[in-house]
């Protein structure tokens, strides 16, 4: 049943109900009808066309998903449950799209198109304008072409399996506010943190950046963090490992280095600042919590310095039957008189040399038996050593026939 309603200067059209004199249908002819409001009742719906294939439903009840309902859901459908008194907006003609349009200026410009043939849903902004997704009367989101913007602070995720994030092939993918933070080149297949990726290196870190004064000390790349071990990982847990394999280019040609890692000197602009000390590698501390701990370990292989090395006097150590060197040099001053017996192997290891510089009467004693950790001293002639002020005397640590000893390896100096 249709109720109508009939508008104000129109009294051609009467008031009351409109009841068609077969069920179902009525054809109006020619006849026009104009009227302020329709009333459909529970469970109607208007139908458009002769096989009546484009419904506007109303559904009194709610509806189950993917559930049937006779002209209006059919087939096999794929559709999300909806609550009571709901609205249905259905083709079921197969492959019959829908068309929104509205008017500008005179043409009709296309906003929405679902194209049933593909299952592809367009959504259309007119040449030169934008498409706005608001939450609200705030705006999130403003694509135009070639160009989305965000509006609002967002997190982009996956919920489940993984998040991609790709250019066409041999295009870039850049992430940045202003500047080049990340910059993948799809051309070389290489990564620039801080700049644009370079064709020689698959990763490039050359950043320019300006210290905040948050603290009094600023780094371009600052490696910290906790690495938690798990059990079963008994080889090593080390902060950052570089490894991998190079192969050479094929062709017959000489490279001057190939290493594992290169380290340049800092090149270093001074302005109005005082520099102390100006250091291309620098360690500022060995751990403790090792039965051997190490500032620097070359486990194998040749070591190359061609510049000056520069060592560390200990400290000064009072002179003691068993004595314990410190791990702040190679090179100590021994104080007192007591007699050495014994010299401490913790902390050094076959091979090690050290001089030790007197400045009194400390007798070193030949061959005392070692114990423990305690050492034996074995000198030249088999004979004590009895010093006086300013003499030296060099010692190595070795093994000769499964025996370790403290022995003398330098000629001594003797004032």
């Amino acid at each position: 049943m249709i109720r109508f309603i009939p508008r104000v200067g129109n009294p051609g059209v009467s008031s009351g109900d409109f009841l068609p004199p077969a069920a179902d249908t009525f054809d109006l002819g020619s006849t026009t009808f104009e009227w302020d409001n329709v009333y459909l009742g529970n469970d109607g719906g208007v139908l458009i066309g002769l096989d009546q294939d484009i419904v506007l439903h109303h559904r009194s009840t709610t509806l189950g998903a993917n559930t049937v309902l006779a002209g209006v859901i059919v087939g096999t459908p794929v559709t999300p449950a909806v609550a009571a008194d709901s609205v249905i907006f259905s083709n079921i003609t197969a492959s019959g799209d829908f068309l929104f349009t509205y008017n500008q200026g005179g043409h009709s410009i296309a906003f929405l198109h679902m194209d049933a043939s593909t299952g592809d849903l367009a959504l259309f902004a007119d040449t030169g304008s934008s498409f706005d997704v608001y939450i609200g009367a705030t705006k999130e989101i403003d694509y135009s072409t070639g160009a989305m913007a965000f509006q609002q602070g967002t997190v982009i995720s996956a919920i489940t399996g993984n998040l991609t994030i790709y250019s066409a092939a041999g295009a870039d993918v850049l992430i940045g506010d202003g500047a080049t933070f990340i910059f993948v080149d799809g051309g070389t297949n290489s990564i620039g943190l801080g700049a644009v990726a370079a064709g020689n290196s698959f990763l490039l870190v050359n950043p320019t950046y300006t210290s905040q004064g948050s603290s009094n000390h600023s780094e371009k790349i600052n490696l910290g963090g906790v690495l938690i071990g798990f059990s079963g990982d008994t080889s090593r847990l080390v902060g950052v490992e570089i490894g991998g394999s190079i192969t050479t280019q094929s062709v017959a040609e000489t490279v001057t280095d190939i290493a594992g890692l290169m380290i340049n000197e800092p090149i270093i602009t001074k302005n109005v600042t005082t520099i102390t000390n100006a250091t291309t590698l620098k360690i500022v501390s060995a751990p403790t919590e090792g039965s051997n701990n190490y500032a620097l370990w070359v486990a194998s292989g040749r070591n190359r310095f061609d510049g000056r090395v520069l060592e560390s006097q200990g400290a000064d150590i009072g002179s003691t039957n068993n004595l314990v060197l410190g791990d702040d040099g190679n090179i100590f001053e021994i104080t007192g008189t007591t007699d050495i017996n014994l010299i401490s192997n913790l902390t050094w290891q076959n091979g090690a040399t050290i001089r030790l510089l007197f400045t009194s009467t400390a007798t070193v004693k030949d061959a005392q038996a070692t114990s423990t950790t305690n050492i034996t001293i074995l000198l030249d002639g088999s004979a004590d050593f009895v010093p006086s002020a300013g003499d030296t005397l060099q010692l190595t640590l070795c093994e000769i026939g499964g025996t370790q000893a403290w022995r003398e390896t330098g000629s001594r100096n003797v004032l």
